[in-house]
């Protein structure tokens, strides 16, 4: 899972870097392979949001290694599983990706069939089916991801599949359903206070906004959504700067 620690929700990435890169050192020194694991699969997950694939990779399999050889288990070997996946997903080795994703879903599932683990892993097999274009079946998938979610009060999780949920609307040119699922999510987005997140749902409630003609009450979303990934110094800042010129040129 991705990490929910404050670090992660303010943007604060180096420093969650740093924190995590020590303390695998210190974990290493001091024998203690299950935190190792951790602080490489934390690392692992600030790549992930720079978009920097061979490095997400690479802390996957040290994270791995560190795991087998603390005995750790099934599911922090799915936890591996699921972060090389991501790898692959911004290599855009969809394939690999979806089976690499898979293996750690029948590892979770073996554990349990309603996780926290298996619907953030049924979020990421939507995400591949949404970039190879079954989005009904991306639709299916996020929705159970959803489901567990609620069923479990993982309040991240619901911000987090509700938000993809309504991309996954967009997609299907529904605006309205995803202007109701963008302005869900924001809501959970800013309760629980993860930029990225918060981000993500302003971008997507400006879409469905200017693709019903209401761009200039789409405005201050897009704005905000810039701002947001400019002070994290997301790769996310390109595609929302469009979004906003696409508001300010309409008519």
């Amino acid at each position: 899972m991705l990490s929910e620690s404050p670090v992660n929700f303010s943007g604060r990435w180096d420093e969650w870097f740093i924190i995590s890169f020590n303390a695998e050192a210190k974990a290493v020194a001091a024998g203690d392979y299950l935190k190792a694991g951790w602080r490489a699969y934390d690392m692992g997950w600030v790549h992930s949001l720079r978009r920097q694939a061979d490095d997400v990779m690479t802390c996957a399999r040290r994270a791995a290694t560190h795991w087998k050889s603390a005995k750790a288990g099934a599911s922090l070997d799915a936890n591996a599983n699921r972060l090389l996946g991501n790898g692959y997903e911004l290599k855009k080795e969809y394939l690999v990706a979806l089976a690499t994703y898979q293996e750690a879903l029948n590892s979770e599932r073996s554990v349990s069939e309603e996780s926290k683990e298996v619907a953030a892993t049924l979020n990421d097999i939507a995400g591949i089916k949404r970039r190879t274009g079954d989005i009904d079946g991306a639709m299916i998938d996020g929705r159970e991801a959803l489901r567990i979610a609620l069923v479990l009060d993982d309040t991240y999780g619901v911000a987090l599949y509700t938000g993809n949920i309504a991309s996954l609307a967009l997609d299907q040119d529904d605006w309205l359903l995803a202007e109701s699922f963008a302005r869900e999510a924001l809501t959970l987005a800013d309760q629980i206070g993860s930029f990225e997140l918060i981000a993500d749902d302003n971008q997507r409630l400006a879409i469905a906004l200017i693709r019903q003609g209401k761009a200039e009450e789409a405005v201050p979303y897009a704005q905000r959504a810039v701002d947001i990934f400019k002070r994290l110094g997301s790769p996310c800042l390109e595609n929302t700067n469009q979004t906003l010129r696409e508001c300010e040129e309409q008519p």
